[in-house]
């Protein structure tokens, strides 16, 4: 019997979403899914909290940020499709701060290479920066705002519970988060 199998990462419409696990179209949800049908069967897999990224090169590469150069400096974000609201500026919003996105690009390695050449702010999870921090020549620096921790998670619909390939698929998938995310110690957010 043949025991391997393929997996296949897609950027789903958060909208269909439900019907897509319902109907078998995708196995499987994560990240921080803010929006989904709360009747989803899911697992949290960890919090991360966020920081971040600046170029060596520019001018906040021995500067501290300050919240008002924060607000002020322009960003650079990657468009997310996993969520109904992109967690990140949902908490700087709720704390009054509203970033000046001045580039919007299509994933992180476009995004740093532009933070690289620039004085573009990128805030992405701290596990994430220092991965992209070693690839680029970039610097990571704490927020100047306490955001908390930012919870993922992955969901699956209630028909597949049972299915011991999607019951592999979490196992496999909760594992590598864990050995990818260092846990943090757990804090409300």
């Amino acid at each position: 019997a043949d025991t391997s199998c393929s997996l296949r990462s897609v950027r789903p419409d958060v909208g269909r979403m439900e019907e897509a696990l319902e109907q078998g179209e995708l196995d499987l949800a994560a990240g921080t899914l803010h929006g989904t049908d709360v009747a989803l069967r899911q697992q949290r897999l960890g919090e991360y909290t966020i920081v971040c990224l600046v170029s060596l090169r520019g001018r906040w590469a021995r500067k501290a940020l300050t919240l008002d150069d924060y607000r002020d400096a322009p960003h650079v974000m990657v468009p997310r499709t996993s969520d109904s609201v992109d967690p990140i500026g949902q908490r700087l919003e709720l704390q009054g701060i509203r970033r000046r996105i001045s580039l919007s690009v299509a994933n992180h390695f476009a995004a740093c290479a532009s933070v690289e050449q620039t004085d573009l702010l990128f805030t992405v999870p701290q596990h994430v920066a220092g991965h992209l921090a070693k690839m680029f020549h970039l610097r990571v620096v704490p927020l100047p705002a306490d955001l908390g921790t930012v919870v993922t998670r992955i969901v699956w619909h209630e028909r597949f519970h049972h299915d011991p390939g999607n019951l592999w698929l979490r196992k496999r998938v909760e594992r590598m988060y864990r050995a990818v995310v260092p846990q943090q110690a757990t804090r409300t957010g």
